[in-house]
Formats: C-alpha cells, sequence, structure tokens
C-alpha cells in the first residue's frame, strides 16, 4: 500500500508506532500455549501452537489458504503494486486469500472495497466522518458478501482479517490489511498480533509472510481496526466441495461408462435397418406387380373393341 502522500510505491503503510517491535519478544505467552522467543521474531518461522492444521474447517483455515499463496502462487514474488514484475501488493494478497479461502471469484464491488478503492486519497476526510468505506476487507465481507462476522480487537483471533488505520505524528493516516497469524498476552495486559501478508517492509522489495513486527489490538483515537471473521460454515462448504471433486470425478467415470451402453441401442437400430431393407423388397413387388397386372387389362381393353361382338 502506499501512504497517501506519498509517490513511492514501496511505502511501509503503517507507521512504525503501530507495528512496534518487542524487545523482549521472551516475555510475550501466545494465547493458547508458550510461543518459543527465536519462532516469535523470525517471520519465517510461524508460531506453531497458533498454526492450524492443515484442511481445517475453524477461521484458523485461512491462513493454510494464505500459506499456501506466499508458498505456491506467489513465490520469488515482492511486495510492491506491478503485477508485470511479479509484485503484489497487501491488498491484493487479501483479495487473493479471500478468494482461496471461499473457494471464488469476488464480485467487482466487494474486489473494490478490500483494495480500498477512491478511499487512500482522502482517507482523512472520510475518518472524520467515519464513512464506513473505510473498513476494507470487513465492509466486503460482512456486509457485501456476508460471508464473515465482525469482531472487536478483543476478541480477536488468529485467521481473522483486519484492516487497519494508524495516524502518524504528521497526522497523515496510513492503511495496511492483513491476516491475523498469532495473538500473544503481554505482561501489561494489552493483546499484540503478529499479521500474515504482503508487508512493505524491509525495504525496498518487502517481506511476504509473517510480520516482524506485533499489532496492538486495541483502537484509539490514533489507530482503527476492522476485523472480520469468515464463518465456518462457509470454511465447511470450501472444504466438502474440494473433498467432493474426486466423487464428482467418479460420477463423470460414470457418465463414460453410460455412452457405451447406449451405442448397442444404436447398434441394434443398424440391425433393425436390414429389416427394413427387406420390408422395401416386399413392397417393390407389389409395385412391379403392379404395372404388369394394369398392362394386360389395357391389352384386354384394346382387343376388345378389335374383335368378336362388333364383327
Amino acid at each position: 500500500m502506499k501512504h497517501p502522500a506519498s509517490p513511492t510505491p514501496g511505502a511501509w503503510i503503517i507507521a512504525a508506532s503501530l507495528l512496534a517491535p518487542f524487545a523482549g519478544a521472551a516475555t510475550l505467552e501466545a494465547i493458547g500455549g508458550q510461543d518459543p522467543p527465536v519462532r516469535a521474531q523470525d517471520p519465517r518461522k510461524p508460531a506453531r501452537p497458533e498454526a492450524p492444521a492443515r484442511g481445517a474447517a475453524g477461521p484458523q483455515a485461512v491462513l493454510d489458504h494464505a500459506r499456501t499463496l506466499v508458498e505456491k502462487n506467489y513465490k520469488d514474488w515482492t511486495v510492491g503494486q506491478d503485477l508485470k514484475k511479479k509484485q503484489i501488493s497487501a491488498n491484493r494478497f487479501v483479495v487473493s486469500t479471500v478468494e482461496a479461502a471461499i473457494g471464488r471469484k469476488l464480485p467487482k464491488e466487494a474486489r473494490e472495497e478490500i483494495m480500498l478503492k477512491d478511499v487512500l486519497a482522502k482517507a482523512g476526510e472520510l475518518i472524520d466522518r467515519k464513512d464506513p468505506r473505510l473498513a476494507g476487507v470487513q465492509k466486503a465481507l460482512v456486509g457485501t458478501l456476508k460471508v464473515a462476522d465482525a469482531v472487536t480487537p478483543d476478541k480477536a483471533l488468529a485467521g481473522d482479517f483486519v484492516q487497519v488505520w494508524k495516524k502518524s505524528e504528521s497526522g497523515q493516516w496510513y492503511s495496511h490489511v492483513a491476516v491475523i497469524q498469532a495473538v500473544f498476552a503481554a505482561k501489561d495486559g494489552s493483546r499484540r498480533a503478529r499479521l500474515f501478508g504482503a508487508h512493505p517492509t524491509p525495504r525496498p522489495s518487502g517481506s511476504l509472510g509473517a510480520s516482524k513486527t506485533f499489532l496492538t489490538l486495541k483502537e484509539g483515537p490514533e489507530q482503527l481496526l476492522f476485523i472480520a471473521r469468515v464463518k465456518p460454515d462457509v470454511l465447511r462448504k470450501k472444504a466438502a466441495g474440494a473433498a467432493a471433486s474426486p466423487a464428482t470425478g467418479a460420477k463423470k467415470n460414470v457418465k463414460k461408462d453410460v455412452p457405451p451402453s447406449k451405442p448397442p441401442p444404436k447398434k441394434d437400430d443398424k440391425k433393425g435397418a436390414p429389416k427394413k431393407k427387406d420390408g422395401p423388397p416386399n413392397n417393390t413387388p407389389p409395385k412391379k406387380d403392379g404395372p404388369p397386372s394394369k398392362i394386360p387389362p389395357r391389352k384386354d381393353d384394346k382387343k376388345r373393341p378389335d374383335g368378336g361382338s362388333s364383327e
């Protein structure tokens, strides 16, 4: 994403204060289990206690799709705005993740909402009047598509989508959107999250995957959070559809078996054709016999006027 007033394509859109790194990562306790310090600081090693099981149908299953995109679809890509140069922005990455999670392409309206079309350039003005378009991915999933529920920051969990707005010291508003990879409880009682997505830092190429810094899950005058959690039944339908695909393939095989059963009747029809051929010969004799039968009477008629009674 871009700084609203900065022309630099790969500018980091969240102020440094938004994701201030924790110097003592070992002091953070992962909700639901301990998170080793090394994993907390190394984005290449996501917090395993928070990682969902492959194929899970819960909210954390969204992370499976996000990781697959990084490992396969966007392997060797960098963060930016130029797709021709194999660059992906934070918003585009989230669009791809949502499509993978719900199993279908997004309509134009939902896609533009996640991309924050016509929002970034006038973010300050829209924030002052609390414009609903600021919700971005939350508005798309909860309002437009109705495939997710809105979640408050204190209830956020791994696998949730989050749209972040942060005000810098200069008064500019910055935006970022990603998937929550892990949630931590700090000693001061605050909840912090590590994000997963396309991050413009470190410059110049940014990073795909887990963020190196943490997001404080708390709203205030200088920070707005819009969080959405995909409904479990939506994910289950997606998983069920993927599991049912082999079955549909089996049905196709059955259909392939059906055509062979249909040709025999066609062959029978061809066999019946000779019977039709036998029919015409039966019909032809009468036609051939007909003309000869008519000829004798004509000859008789000619003989009748020539002979007999007239003389």
